[in-house]
C-alpha cells in the first residue's frame, strides 16, 4: 500500500480537504513545510467561526487572512462576555467580506442582527441562517425582510417566520429557493409558498393551527400559484385533515417527506384515504417517504400537545398488521408509485408504526417489535434494525421468551400472538408474561396454543 502525504496530493485535493478543517487547523498545516506554506496561502474558502474564537485568535486571524477569502461567517452569542459583540466589529470589518456566501447568526439581539445584516455587502451570499429568540427580539421578522430583499439569498434557515402578529413580509422579487423553519403556523406558511414565487424546497419540524392567543383563524384556499416542488415535515402534529389542506396548496409537489410520532391513529396511517388524495392533490408526486407512529393503547396529552402512551391504563384496541398493510399492496402503490410500505407493532411502548422502506427514523437501539414487511404474509417477530436487510437463511426459531416487567398489555398480546404464527416449531419451551402488568386469559388472546 502506498502512503501518500499531502505534500504529494495536488493542490485542488488539498484544498478541497482543507474545507473540511477549521481555520486552526488549517494555519497549523501552513508552519510545516514551505510547500504547505504556499498551499495554504492561496487557499480561499476559509469559515470563521467566532463561537470558537478568542479576541486573540481572531487579530491574529484577520492578520494572516485576508478579507475576500472568507467565504462563510458564523456568529454566536452563546455564553459569551457582553463587550464580544463591540471586540468583533473594532477587528473585523464586515463590509470587507465581499466572497461571503454563507452567514449564520445565532442568539443575537436586534441591534446586534440589525448592524450585521445591514453591514454585510455581499453579492455572494447564498446562504443566510438566523436563530433568535422571538418573544424577546421581534424586530427580527422586519430586518430578515429588509435583507433578503436587498441580497440574493437563495437559502434561509430561520426558527420561525412569524410570532403573534409580526411576521416577516416576503418581497414581490425575492431570489429564494430553499427555506428551512423549526416551527410556523399553518397560515404563515401558505403565505409564504404563495409569495415566493422561485420558492422550490421547504423543510419545517411542524407546522400548528393555533397562535400564542389560541385563536384559530385560518386563511381561504389561496388564487395564487406555489412552484413548491418538495416539502419536509420531521414533527408532524397536524391532524389528517389539516395535513392533507396544506398539502392541497401544493399540487406541483414532486417530492414529499413526512415524519409523526406518537399521534392518534387516524387516515394518515390509510393507504386507500392515501391513494384518493394524491391522485386528485398531488398528482405529480414522485418521491413518497413518510414515517407515522400511534399510541393504541390510553391516550394522553402532553404540555406540547402530543399524544403519549399512558402506562396507568390500557385498553383492547387491535388493528391487525395485515388490515393496515392490505391498502399499501395496490397497484398503485406498488406498480404504478413503486413505494413500499411496512408497519409494526413496538412490545414494550405500545406504538404502531408504519413507514416507507428503507425506513427514514432510524432508532439506536432495536426494540423487540411485530413486524410485517410488503411480501409478509404474516408478522414476524424480531429485534433487528429496522432497514438491516432480512436473511431467511439465518432465522432463527423462537424456543424461549421472556417479557418480564413489559407493558404489551392487551392489544401487545394480540400482535405477539399474531407474530408467533411465524414461528417454524409449534412448541415453545417457555413463556414469562410474569409482572406484565396485565390479567391475560391466554386462550382469548391466542397464546395458549404456544404454552
Amino acid at each position: 500500500m502506498v502512503i501518500m502525504s499531502l505534500t504529494d496530493l495536488p493542490v485542488e485535493l488539498v484544498h478541497r480537504i482543507f474545507d473540511y478543517c477549521d481555520i486552526t487547523t488549517i494555519l497549523s498545516v501552513r508552519i510545516i513545510c514551505k510547500q504547505l506554506y504556499l498551499m495554504t496561502n492561496v487557499y480561499d474558502r476559509y469559515e470563521l467561526d467566532y463561537d470558537y474564537s478568542t479576541a486573540d485568535e481572531l487579530s491574529l486571524i484577520i492578520r494572516l487572512i485576508r478579507p475576500e477569502k472568507f467565504v462563510s461567517l458564523i456568529l454566536s452569542n452563546d455564553d459569551m462576555e457582553d463587550d464580544w459583540f463591540t471586540e468583533l466589529i473594532l477587528l473585523l470589518d464586515i463590509r470587507q467580506l465581499s466572497r461571503l456566501r454563507s452567514l449564520t447568526l445565532s442568539d443575537l439581539n436586534d441591534v446586534e442582527l440589525e448592524y450585521i445584516l445591514r453591514t454585510v455587502n455581499s453579492d455572494s451570499l447564498l446562504s443566510l441562517s438566523i436563530h433568535f429568540d422571538e418573544k424577546k427580539y421581534s424586530e427580527v421578522f422586519d430586518i430578515v425582510s429588509s435583507t433578503i430583499a436587498r441580497l440574493n439569498v437563495r437559502r434561509l434557515d430561520i426558527n420561525t417566520i412569524g410570532y403573534n402578529e409580526k411576521h416577516i413580509t416576503w418581497p414581490t422579487e425575492c431570489s429564494l429557493k430553499y427555506v428551512i423553519i423549526d416551527t410556523c403556523t399553518y397560515n404563515h406558511f401558505k403565505i409564504m409558498i404563495h409569495s415566493l414565487r422561485y420558492l422550490k424546497n421547504v423543510s419545517i419540524k411542524d407546522c400548528i393551527i393555533h397562535n400564542k392567543n389560541n385563536r384559530n383563524v385560518l386563511l381561504s384556499a389561496s388564487t395564487s400559484y406555489s412552484s413548491l416542488k418538495s416539502l419536509t415535515i420531521t414533527e408532524s402534529t397536524l391532524s389528517t385533515k389539516y395535513i392533507q389542506s396544506l398539502l392541497s396548496e401544493t399540487p406541483d409537489l414532486l417530492n414529499l417527506k413526512m415524519i409523526s410520532h406518537k399521534r392518534q391513529f387516524d387516515s394518515l396511517f390509510d393507504g386507500a384515504h392515501w391513494e384518493k388524495f394524491i391522485r386528485a392533490k398531488l398528482p405529480l408526486l414522485i418521491r413518497f417517504e413518510f414515517f407515522f407512529e400511534s399510541c393504541l393503547s390510553k391516550r394522553q396529552l402532553e404540555y406540547d400537545g402530543r399524544y403519549c402512551y399512558d402506562k396507568q391504563h390500557g385498553d383492547d384496541t387491535h388493528i391487525s398488521l395485515n388490515s393496515i398493510i392490505l391498502p399499501f399492496r395496490t397497484p398503485f402503490w406498488f406498480d404504478e408509485k413503486h413505494w413500499l410500505v411496512a408497519c409494526d407493532f413496538l412490545l414494550g411502548d405500545g406504538d404502531l408504526r408504519i413507514y416507507t422502506i428503507p425506513a427514514i427514523v432510524v432508532q439506536k437501539w432495536n426494540p423487540d417489535r411485530c413486524e410485517l414487511f410488503p411480501s409478509d404474509s404474516v408478522p414476524r417477530l424480531t429485534s433487528r434494525s429496522i432497514n438491516e436487510i432480512i436473511d431467511t437463511s439465518t432465522n432463527k426459531t423462537l424456543r424461549k421468551l421472556y417479557m418480564n416487567w413489559n407493558t404489551i398489555k392487551v392489544a401487545g398480546a394480540r400482535y405477539l400472538s399474531d407474530a408467533l404464527r411465524k414461528n417454524t416449531v409449534n412448541l415453545i419451551y417457555s413463556i414469562n408474561l410474569n409482572d406484565v402488568h396485565l390479567q391475560l386469559d391466554i386462550d382469548t388472546y391466542g397464546l395458549g396454543y404456544y404454552l
